[in-house]
Protein backbone atom coordinates (compact mmCIF):
# COMPACT_ATOMS: atom_id res chain seq x y z
CA UNK A 1 0.00 0.00 0.00
CA UNK A 2 1.51 3.23 -0.55
CA UNK A 3 -0.42 6.29 -0.19
CA UNK A 4 0.49 9.62 -1.79
CA UNK A 5 -0.50 13.06 -0.58
CA UNK A 6 -2.35 13.66 -4.13
CA UNK A 7 -4.37 11.04 -3.15
CA UNK A 8 -5.04 11.37 0.10
CA UNK A 9 -6.18 15.38 -0.97
CA UNK A 10 -8.18 14.20 -3.25
CA UNK A 11 -9.90 11.55 -0.92
CA UNK A 12 -10.43 14.28 1.51
CA UNK A 13 -11.94 16.66 -1.24
CA UNK A 14 -14.02 14.20 -2.38
CA UNK A 15 -15.54 13.54 1.10
CA UNK A 16 -16.08 17.18 0.89
CA UNK A 17 -18.42 17.23 -2.29
CA UNK A 18 -20.18 14.44 -1.49
CA UNK A 19 -21.40 16.15 2.21
CA UNK A 20 -22.48 19.44 0.00
CA UNK A 21 -24.10 16.55 -2.37
CA UNK A 22 -22.13 16.90 -4.99
CA UNK A 23 -21.83 13.11 -6.75
CA UNK A 24 -19.10 13.57 -9.05
CA UNK A 25 -16.96 13.77 -5.87
CA UNK A 26 -16.63 9.98 -6.09
CA UNK A 27 -14.45 10.62 -8.87
CA UNK A 28 -12.13 11.76 -6.93
CA UNK A 29 -11.56 8.51 -5.25
CA UNK A 30 -9.09 5.86 -6.11
CA UNK A 31 -11.85 3.24 -6.37
CA UNK A 32 -9.05 0.58 -7.89
CA UNK A 33 -7.95 -2.44 -5.34
CA UNK A 34 -5.01 -0.62 -4.37
CA UNK A 35 -7.11 2.79 -3.60
CA UNK A 36 -9.46 0.26 -1.23
CA UNK A 37 -6.43 -0.95 0.79
CA UNK A 38 -4.92 3.12 0.95
CA UNK A 39 -8.38 3.65 2.48
CA UNK A 40 -7.53 1.74 5.31
CA UNK A 41 -4.54 4.14 6.16
CA UNK A 42 -6.71 6.06 7.70
CA UNK A 43 -7.06 4.59 10.95
CA UNK A 44 -3.12 5.56 11.09
CA UNK A 45 -3.91 8.60 10.09
CA UNK A 46 -6.60 9.83 12.70
CA UNK A 47 -4.88 7.38 15.59
CA UNK A 48 -3.13 10.38 16.99
CA UNK A 49 -7.13 12.24 17.41
CA UNK A 50 -8.11 9.12 19.10
CA UNK A 51 -5.30 8.83 21.33
CA UNK A 52 -5.65 12.48 22.50
CA UNK A 53 -9.54 12.00 23.30
CA UNK A 54 -8.64 8.55 25.00
CA UNK A 55 -6.04 10.56 27.06
CA UNK A 56 -8.56 13.11 27.84
CA UNK A 57 -11.31 10.86 28.51
CA UNK A 58 -10.85 10.46 32.23
CA UNK A 59 -10.79 14.00 32.05
CA UNK A 60 -14.53 14.09 30.89
CA UNK A 61 -16.08 12.12 33.37
CA UNK A 62 -14.45 13.38 36.13
CA UNK A 63 -16.22 16.85 35.05
CA UNK A 64 -19.12 14.96 34.24
CA UNK A 65 -19.31 13.20 37.60
CA UNK A 66 -18.49 16.58 39.50
CA UNK A 67 -22.12 17.56 38.17
CA UNK A 68 -23.70 15.37 40.56
CA UNK A 69 -23.90 14.60 43.80
CA UNK A 70 -21.76 11.53 43.42
CA UNK A 71 -18.27 10.89 44.39
CA UNK A 72 -16.13 8.82 41.91
CA UNK A 73 -12.93 7.80 41.38
CA UNK A 74 -11.77 7.89 37.55
CA UNK A 75 -9.11 5.54 36.67
CA UNK A 76 -7.45 4.57 33.26
CA UNK A 77 -4.48 2.03 33.25
CA UNK A 78 -3.14 -0.03 30.96
CA UNK A 79 -5.72 -2.52 30.43
CA UNK A 80 -8.29 0.01 30.34
CA UNK A 81 -6.03 1.52 27.52
CA UNK A 82 -5.54 -1.98 25.48
CA UNK A 83 -9.64 -2.24 25.32
CA UNK A 84 -9.78 1.31 23.91
CA UNK A 85 -7.09 0.37 20.69
CA UNK A 86 -9.10 -3.00 20.76
CA UNK A 87 -12.07 -0.84 20.23
CA UNK A 88 -10.66 1.15 17.66
CA UNK A 89 -9.56 -1.83 15.35
CA UNK A 90 -12.97 -2.96 15.65
CA UNK A 91 -14.62 0.22 14.60
CA UNK A 92 -12.60 0.38 11.19
CA UNK A 93 -13.00 -3.53 9.98
CA UNK A 94 -16.06 -4.96 11.23
CA UNK A 95 -18.12 -3.53 9.32
CA UNK A 96 -16.18 -3.72 6.22
CA UNK A 97 -15.89 -7.32 6.69
CA UNK A 98 -19.06 -8.02 7.66
CA UNK A 99 -20.58 -5.71 4.54
CA UNK A 100 -17.84 -7.78 2.47
CA UNK A 101 -20.69 -10.97 2.88
CA UNK A 102 -23.92 -8.89 2.97
CA UNK A 103 -23.23 -7.42 -0.49
CA UNK A 104 -22.38 -10.70 -2.26
CA UNK A 105 -25.91 -11.76 -0.97
CA UNK A 106 -27.25 -7.99 -2.02
CA UNK A 107 -26.02 -8.54 -5.59
CA UNK A 108 -24.29 -5.30 -5.00
CA UNK A 109 -20.16 -6.78 -4.74
CA UNK A 110 -18.63 -5.38 -7.53
CA UNK A 111 -19.70 -1.76 -5.73
CA UNK A 112 -18.42 -2.57 -2.53
CA UNK A 113 -14.93 -1.69 -2.79
CA UNK A 114 -15.56 1.70 -3.84
CA UNK A 115 -18.26 1.91 -1.16
CA UNK A 116 -15.57 0.82 1.37
CA UNK A 117 -13.52 3.19 -0.09
CA UNK A 118 -15.57 6.66 0.08
CA UNK A 119 -16.56 4.82 3.91
CA UNK A 120 -12.84 5.08 5.36
CA UNK A 121 -12.43 8.27 3.72
CA UNK A 122 -15.48 9.98 5.16
CA UNK A 123 -14.66 8.27 8.82
CA UNK A 124 -11.41 10.66 9.00
CA UNK A 125 -13.54 13.50 7.89
CA UNK A 126 -15.70 12.58 10.96
CA UNK A 127 -12.88 12.37 13.56
CA UNK A 128 -11.50 15.58 12.55
CA UNK A 129 -14.53 17.10 12.28
CA UNK A 130 -16.67 16.02 15.34
CA UNK A 131 -13.75 14.78 17.65
CA UNK A 132 -10.90 16.63 17.36
CA UNK A 133 -12.97 19.81 16.57
CA UNK A 134 -15.10 19.71 19.76
CA UNK A 135 -12.18 18.21 21.98
CA UNK A 136 -10.34 21.32 21.26
CA UNK A 137 -13.27 23.94 22.20
CA UNK A 138 -14.09 21.59 25.07
CA UNK A 139 -10.72 21.79 26.67
CA UNK A 140 -9.98 25.46 25.81
CA UNK A 141 -12.99 26.35 27.36
CA UNK A 142 -14.98 27.52 24.15
CA UNK A 143 -17.65 24.53 24.51
CA UNK A 144 -19.11 23.15 28.04
CA UNK A 145 -20.37 19.58 28.93
CA UNK A 146 -23.69 20.37 27.56
CA UNK A 147 -22.52 22.08 24.48
CA UNK A 148 -20.40 19.08 23.52
CA UNK A 149 -23.19 16.40 24.23
CA UNK A 150 -25.01 18.65 21.79
CA UNK A 151 -22.45 18.87 19.13
CA UNK A 152 -22.37 14.82 19.71
CA UNK A 153 -25.81 14.49 19.05
CA UNK A 154 -25.75 16.54 16.03
CA UNK A 155 -22.87 15.25 14.68
CA UNK A 156 -24.60 11.52 14.90
CA UNK A 157 -27.58 12.66 12.67
CA UNK A 158 -25.09 14.25 10.50
CA UNK A 159 -23.49 10.97 9.73
CA UNK A 160 -26.13 8.55 10.07
CA UNK A 161 -27.54 11.23 6.99
CA UNK A 162 -24.58 10.96 5.33
CA UNK A 163 -23.52 7.16 5.16
CA UNK A 164 -27.63 6.57 4.46
CA UNK A 165 -26.57 8.75 1.28
CA UNK A 166 -23.53 7.31 0.29
CA UNK A 167 -24.63 4.03 0.54
CA UNK A 168 -27.51 4.82 -2.13
CA UNK A 169 -25.38 6.72 -4.30
CA UNK A 170 -22.83 3.94 -4.43
CA UNK A 171 -23.83 0.71 -3.58
CA UNK A 172 -27.43 2.16 -5.72
CA UNK A 173 -29.69 0.75 -3.37
CA UNK A 174 -32.94 1.56 -2.73
CA UNK A 175 -33.89 4.44 0.09
CA UNK A 176 -34.96 1.10 2.21
CA UNK A 177 -32.22 -1.02 1.95
CA UNK A 178 -29.86 1.47 2.69
CA UNK A 179 -31.37 2.61 5.82
CA UNK A 180 -30.78 -1.52 6.63
CA UNK A 181 -26.76 -1.18 5.83
CA UNK A 182 -26.65 1.81 7.92
CA UNK A 183 -28.92 0.44 10.98
CA UNK A 184 -26.08 -2.41 10.54
CA UNK A 185 -23.86 -0.28 10.52
CA UNK A 186 -24.43 1.63 14.02
CA UNK A 187 -25.63 -1.78 15.43
CA UNK A 188 -21.76 -2.34 15.24
CA UNK A 189 -20.66 0.44 16.66
CA UNK A 190 -22.45 0.24 19.73
CA UNK A 191 -22.23 -3.48 20.20
CA UNK A 192 -17.92 -3.04 19.81
CA UNK A 193 -18.34 -0.22 21.86
CA UNK A 194 -20.66 -1.58 24.52
CA UNK A 195 -17.89 -4.78 24.09
CA UNK A 196 -14.64 -3.10 25.23
CA UNK A 197 -15.10 0.19 26.65
CA UNK A 198 -13.72 -0.01 29.84
CA UNK A 199 -15.02 0.75 33.15
CA UNK A 200 -13.42 3.81 34.45
CA UNK A 201 -15.89 5.14 37.28
CA UNK A 202 -16.21 4.00 40.74
CA UNK A 203 -18.36 5.87 43.17
CA UNK A 204 -17.82 5.63 46.83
Amino acid sequence: MTLTLREFLESIDGVFRLIVRDSDGVLNFNRSAEGFWNSFLGMLIVLPIYAWSVINYPDYMRDVMAQTDETAIVRMGGGEVFLFGVQYILSWVMFPLIMAQLTEVMGVRDRYAAYITVRNWASVVFVLMFVAVPLTLYNLGFLSIEGRESFQWLALFFQLYFLWYITVLLLEVDMIQAMGVVALDIFIIVAVALATTPRLIETT
